[in-house]
């Protein structure tokens, strides 16, 4: 009953009475939930299932959210002398607090490790408010706390997958797992690895996998032959990208966030294995695949918001010369139509942009038969279009520059007619205004 009480319907929305006299019964409800008949029930299989029930409901107000949390996660001495704590704040800022004593982190630490370990010993870890506790505690342990945690918690360590306070737990806690217990999560996984890594929040706790196992045959057998049966889905996943451009560019800024990188480089003092060897292990595996999805369909990558990504991170670790005959043949074929097809596309263009910067000294080349074979038999729709931008960046090569001018100015009032109708139709022709310009 407390369970149903604690939703709402999801098909109208109640008038200001309604939510009145839903205020007035959430209330009600709150108010029997404190002191020892809150712990009471937080640490009971089912009581806590209600609990996570009113934490997560949306009629809950945040304050209220924080003090049912925090009444259980902040011990009592340091809750009286600081009242404004259990509603202030989230969890993990009043943690990080300044103005608390050193005295008073060490008791609220030592009183989440109490309440995490009795969590886990009534099997609590399929709820995400239990996470919370996880998350918070694990920040603040030190390696001997979280090796003990790990040894009570890995055998569960999958529900943890269920929450991001969990996954960013489970992160900390493969930094310090055994392989014994690595191996039995993996297992625990079977079946999954793929969905997982296209998941928003489990994707990272993937990478983290991979950088963390040192066993990369069990690896290559489990999670890596997983996501070669899915590799094309996982190229273009908006998730699943990153997994594969992490082994291939590992830590690159230009690819992850700081919230990635950070998270991925957090202490691993029980991998063992020297990680760029654990690294080239897993892209043995996985290259030739991702290889097999871009030579089928280039462009279609380049003008992919995900898989643009992991094709630069490709191209950066190798560049092949097979992938950049694809990508021009592709190109030459899409120059062809009216429009310049998924040339004139702006991803793509950004995608062409990077590769173009890419391109090494020594090795096959990419910027001069594109100009040759794909926009200097167009010029002028190329150039009142958006490779105007790719013709702006060719210019700055000194063995192309003379080729690409002579060629602006020989179609320059054409150029200028094309520009000036496409500005009249609302389009912006700044590359093109620049092309003229360079002429």
């Amino acid at each position: 009953l407390l369970l149903y009480a604690s939703k709402t319907s999801s098909q109208r929305k109640p008038t200001e009475e309604e939510k009145k006299v839903q205020a007035r019964n959430m209330r009600e409800i709150l108010d029997k939930f404190s002191g020892k008949n809150l712990h009471a029930t937080f640490f009971h299989r089912y009581g806590c299932r209600v609990i996570n029930g009113l934490y997560f409901s949306t009629t809950v107000k945040a304050g209220d959210k924080r003090r049912l949390l925090h009444s259980i996660a902040i011990p009592e001495a340091v809750a009286l002398r600081r009242p404004e704590l259990p509603s202030s704040q989230p969890l993990r800022k009043v943690l990080q607090a300044e103005d608390l004593t050193e005295q008073q982190k060490k008791s609220i630490a030592q009183h989440l490790e109490e309440a995490v370990e009795k969590a886990i010993e009534k099997e609590l870890l399929g709820l995400d408010i239990v996470h919370l506790l996880l998350q918070a505690f694990c920040e603040v342990a030190t390696d001997s706390q979280l090796t003990q945690l790990a040894e009570q918690c890995m055998d569960g360590a999958a529900y943890l997958l269920s929450s991001k306070a969990g996954a960013e737990a489970l992160l900390r806690l493969l930094g310090i797992a055994n392989a014994k217990q690595r191996k039995a999560l993996c297992r625990d996984l079977k079946g999954k690895f793929a969905a997982l890594a296209k998941n928003a929040v489990d994707y990272v706790v993937m990478i983290r996998l991979a950088t963390t196992v040192d066993d990369t045959v069990m690896l290559s057998k489990s999670m890596v032959a997983e996501w070669l049966q899915d590799i094309e889905d996982l190229c273009f996943d908006k998730y699943g990208h990153k997994v594969l451009a992490w082994l291939l560019q590992p830590d690159d800024q230009r690819l992850f966030s700081p919230y990635e990188r950070k998270c991925v480089a957090l202490p691993s003092p029980t991998s063992l294995k020297a990680p760029e060897a654990r690294r080239q292990e897993l892209v043995r595996m996985l290259k030739p695949a991702i290889r097999g999805v871009f030579l089928q369909k280039p462009l279609e990558a380049a003008g992919d918001n995900s898989a643009k990504d992991l094709l630069t991170a490709f191209l950066a670790a190798d560049w092949d010369e097979e992938l950049i005959a694809a990508i021009l043949t592709a190109a030459e074929h899409e120059a062809k139509k009216d429009d310049l097809g998924l040339l004139n596309n702006g991803t793509v263009t950004t995608t062409m942009l990077i590769l173009l910067k890419l391109e090494p000294e020594q090795g096959p080349k990419l910027a001069q038969p594109l100009w040759e074979s794909c926009l200097k038999p167009h010029a002028v729709l190329a150039a009142a279009s958006r490779c105007a931008f790719l013709m702006l960046a060719m210019l700055k090569s000194g063995s192309m520059k003379e080729s690409i001018v002579a060629t602006l100015r020989e179609h320059k009032a054409r150029i200028e007619k094309a520009a000036n109708e496409a500005e009249a139709s609302g389009s912006k022709v700044n590359g093109a205004r620049q092309l003229l310009a360079a002429a």
